[in-house]
């Protein structure tokens, strides 16, 4: 049983607490309030005490599935990465889930979900439901030299690269979304697919580049921007949040060439990890490609529990969701290249 309690902080609590700790990109609140825009989500920020003593911070966000409230720490789909930690610090995600779990029952929170890294033991925590998310993510600290032979036949993928002309440059503005649209009909809509992300969630992101601690790397080629990833970080990891090419970005190697360059500039900025965001693995609607993609540039799965805390009739509904996302995605046409357009 936790001895936390869950309590509901304001928004000058919340920052003043990640400002003094170890905390992930994904829970700063300028993050936060831009998904909260951007997805018309509802947001509570829970505190952790321990006693008088707050030891752990989160946010948990809500929208709606038709008519069903769903609540989660964090949810899918709204640009927060699913292998997000409920909690920062992340070792406190134990007992936060403990407390967390009767907040929502005290709060009449009818479906709660919440991503914990594995080693969390499951015991008490009184849950309807645990599903295996693998992520894939890839271990800085080996030297530098000893990263560049994992890559294997990947190495001549980068000297191609290289050889064809292609350039790196870090870019930011709004001048990008010229680049960006193309990018993303690459990317998404000729592979039957729809983006990751609105357009809008973009649009903002180029316009609050600084304030959201987003760096854009831009692979250019015959001075045209082929191939970007959208990256952010925090005090250990880098997060290679999302990526678009153009197709001929993948005749050039550009996608290659990019990764080993995050990767480069991560080991090189002291991070521990690099994570790829997303395994393409594991779940209907993933595309194995892009997973094998990833894993060919060194990525290792690393595996998570989501926890999902419901009254039984919005389980019921859960699974009808599913259905339904597997059938609309059995009648998408999937790549078939090895190397996909990157996310």
């Amino acid at each position: 049983m936790s001895s936390l309690v869950a309590k509901k902080i304001d928004v000058a609590t919340y920052q003043n607490f990640l400002a003094a700790s170890n905390h992930s990109a994904f829970h700063r609140m300028e993050w936060v309030q831009l998904l909260v825009r951007c997805f018309k989500l509802k947001l509570v920020l829970v505190g952790f005490f321990s006693g008088d003593r707050l030891v752990a911070v989160s946010p948990v966000v809500g929208r709606r599935l038709g008519l069903i409230p769903i609540w989660g720490a964090p949810l899918r789909k709204i640009g927060t990465p699913a292998a997000t930690p409920l909690c920062s610090p992340a070792e406190y995600c134990a007992e936060a889930g403990h407390a967390l779990r009767i907040w929502a029952r005290a709060n009449n929170v009818a479906y709660l979900q919440a991503t914990v890294p594995a080693n969390i033991p499951v015991e008490g925590l009184h849950i309807n439901r645990k599903e295996i998310l693998y992520n894939l993510e890839l271990d800085l600290t080996p030297p530098l030299e000893e990263l560049w032979s994992t890559l294997a036949q990947q190495k001549s993928c980068v000297r191609a690269a290289l050889r064809n002309g292609v350039r790196l440059h870090w870019k930011r503005g709004r001048a990008l979304l010229d680049s960006l649209s193309p990018m993303l009909r690459d990317t998404y809509e000729k592979q039957g697919i729809e983006p990751n992300h609105p357009l809008r969630l973009y649009e903002e992101i180029l316009e609050r580049q600084n304030e959201l601690g987003i760096g854009l790397l831009c692979a250019t080629h015959q001075g045209q921007v082929i191939s970007m990833i959208w990256t952010l970080h925090d005090s250990n990891t880098c997060y290679y949040w999302d990526a678009v090419s153009l197709n001929r970005a993948r005749d050039v190697k550009a996608n290659h060439l990019l990764v080993w360059c995050l990767i480069r500039w991560a080991k090189n900025r002291g991070l521990k990890t690099l994570d790829f965001v997303g395994g393409g693995i594991g779940r209907e609607g993933n595309r194995p490609g892009i997973g094998r993609f990833k894993q060919s540039m060194g990525a290792k799965p690393k595996t998570y529990n989501v926890f999902y805390w419901y009254n039984p009739l919005l389980g019921i509904a859960l699974d009808i969701y599913r259905l339904l996302q597997r059938v609309k995605m059995s009648r998408s046409r999937n790549p078939t290249i090895n190397e996909p357009a990157q996310r």
